[in-house]
Parts: C-alpha cells; structure tokens; sequence
C-alpha cells in the first residue's frame, strides 16, 4: 500500500495532582509509553490496488480482534530522505514489474536483499545523553537527523538487535566520522545504521470507510495504538499473507 500521509508518535498518560496543603502540582505515569500511529493510504497506490489492499487489510484485521505490524516512515520531510541512502545504513531493495510490486521467498519464507552495510561505531563518553562516534561516513555531510532512529547489530552484516530515536542532527568532519547523540543508547560498541526505521504492533483504533469517487483518487486513513506482547493472551503470532 501506498502512503501519501503518516504519523508516527507516543503517548505518555500521567495523572495530575495538587497538594491540599502547599498547592504543589505533582505529575507520575499511570500507563506505559505507546506508539501511536495514523496512515493515509491513496487508493490508487501499488498499481491502482490500494483500495484493495485496505479492504483486505479491514478482514484480515477481523474488526480488531486481530493486529497489524508496522514500520515507521520517515517523521522529518520525506523528500530529505529520498534517494540512495546506503552510504549511511542498510536499505532493503524493493522490486516491481510495471507497477506491481514483487516479493522474493524461499521455501515459502520471504528473502530480502540488502544493499548497503551496517558502520563501526564506539560509545562516546562525556555527555549528558547516550552518544557513539560512527565511522566510515562520507565527510562533511548532515549524516543524521533529531526524530530518526539509528539500528544495531552485532555484525556488519548482522541483524537489528535494538532501534533507538536520534536525538539531534549529526555532520561528518574530515575524516568520516561524526558523534551522534541518541535518546536511549547501546551498552556496548558495535555496529549501527543510520536512518532507519521503528517497528511495533498495533490495533486499529479506528477502521475506515472510504467513497469511491468519479474520475479521481480516494484514501482511507488509518488510526493505530500499540499493543504490547504481554496483553495478548499466549503472545504474538506473526503471519505474512502476502509472501
């Protein structure tokens, strides 16, 4: 399905209170930290099958009882992050005859190609928040963005083992190498992608309906809530329909 509109945000719930006696304002959580998240799908994406993506999507959810896995899209101005992006992270190919889009599978498992690789990074000591220094970066360049994550991996051709949100804007010096201030960080040194994105699980808060007009384009807007693994009685099963 193609996005023309996204949102990817949290919601922290806390209860507010003031003291009796000295008028004090007192804050605390009462609920964990969720993702929420909104997707406008044009009805005319991926070859003119939109519509019919999200009305499949609608009966596979089964009116909510089911949940839905998704991936951040880019929460800066899209067109920034355009482009070739693996001089700085790993990026997935994507695969279309005409307008249809393909998928690669083995033995009936789905088969990404990558291109790009994972970079060298240390853990940049001294600061007030989390930090890595990340080598093998083009020099002089704006290599990363506030609100975009960065993935790590073990290996430099290894999986993501964590994802955490980049916590302000990040250039090359001369040598290729660049200190990114990140919101949570790593424990250890290792690899890392930069620019990539954030998964979770969600439940449609709200299922749309969408009229198909004369002689132009339509959308369904999506709402999404995350939806922790230990909500749902005997965890997640995941299950890929179209690979």
């Amino acid at each position: 399905m193609g996005a023309v509109g996204s949102e990817w945000t949290v919601e922290d719930p806390v209860n507010s209170s003031r003291g009796l006696l000295n008028g004090k304002r007192y804050l605390s959580a009462v609920q964990r930290r969720r993702r929420k998240s909104t997707v406008v799908v044009s009805a005319l994406s991926a070859g003119k099958v939109g519509a019919g993506y999200c009305e499949v999507l609608k009966r596979l959810l089964d009116g909510g009882v089911n949940l839905v896995r998704l991936k951040s899209l880019p929460i800066n101005w899209h067109v920034d992050v355009s482009g070739d992006q693996s001089w700085r992270r790993e990026v997935e190919l994507e695969w279309q005859e005409g307008d249809l889009a393909l998928s690669w599978s083995e033995r009936g498992d789905r088969l990404p190609w990558y291109i790009g690789a994972h970079l060298p990074y240390t853990l940049a000591a001294g600061l007030s928040f989390p930090a890595i220094r990340v080598t093998g970066l083009p020099p002089g360049v704006l290599v990363a963005r506030p609100g975009e994550f960065a993935s790590f991996a073990a290996t430099d051709a290894g999986e993501t083992v964590e994802t955490h949100m980049i916590l302000d804007a990040a250039r090359s010096d001369d040598t290729g190498a660049a200190v990114v201030k990140l919101m949570t960080g790593p424990a250890s040194a290792g690899f890392v992608s930069l620019g990539t994105s954030e998964t979770a699980v969600f439940e449609a808060v709200e299922i749309p309906r969408a009229v198909q007009p004369v002689g132009a384009n339509w959308s369904y807007s999506w709402t999404f809530s995350e939806v922790f693994e230990d909500e749902v009685t005997g965890g997640f099963v995941e299950v890929d329909p179209w690979t």
